[in-house]
């Protein structure tokens, strides 16, 4: 997901980027949407993917939940990390993606494509609602962009906040565990 956001802000920015309206670069965005929507090998991992997504979400809430009722003991990172994944994910990313993103992508392919846009039919009306329409994806991918780096994020805080947690739990059954310094002077 985050890959393909990121694919999709550096296609819509490429598209809108110029100073001129240049009606190549949006017609590659349309042929980057329509090869995005039939993506042979690409779009069969992501369905495979959406498989997984039920068992991600009650994952994520089921840590949440624990988190929040104080069921969980972790350190204030993996707590922390636990709640905003979740938020971001069903509170920001599945709504973004659901309600803005495939619509828009869906009127960008409407409104940019090789009979609305191309050389022999460009009107300023229909390059300008291409344009329009282009310029509304870049937002859209760009909120897309920063929700999966903040899931990312979460991801390397819950990593330490596991690895502190295993740190307290080998200390508390009585092995010792070797500080940063330690390790240093043992290298």
């Amino acid at each position: 997901m985050g890959t393909g956001a990121l694919l999709d802000l550096s296609a819509a920015l490429y598209a809108v980027g110029t100073e001129k309206v240049a009606n190549d670069r949006l017609l590659f965005l349309w042929n980057y949407m329509e090869w995005q929507a039939a993506a042979p090998v690409v779009s069969q991992m992501r369905t495979a993917l959406l498989c997984l997504l039920p068992f991600v979400i009650f994952g994520l809430v089921k840590n949440s939940v624990q988190t929040i009722l104080g069921w969980a003991k972790g350190t204030p990172k993996r707590n922390g990390a636990d709640l905003i994944q979740a938020f971001a994910l069903l509170g920001g990313v599945l709504p973004t993606a659901i309600t803005k993103l495939v619509p828009l992508k869906k009127v960008v392919s409407e409104t940019c494509g090789w009979g609305v846009i191309g050389p022999k039919v460009v009107t300023d009306t229909a390059l300008g609602a291409c344009h329009g329409s282009a310029t509304a994806l870049v937002s859209v991918t760009m909120v897309m962009a920063g929700l999966n780096l903040l899931m990312i994020v979460c991801d390397i805080f819950r990593y330490q906040g596991n690895c502190e947690e295993g740190r307290f739990a080998l200390e508390a059954a009585g092995k010792k565990t070797i500080s940063k310094e330690e390790s240093k002077k043992t290298k």
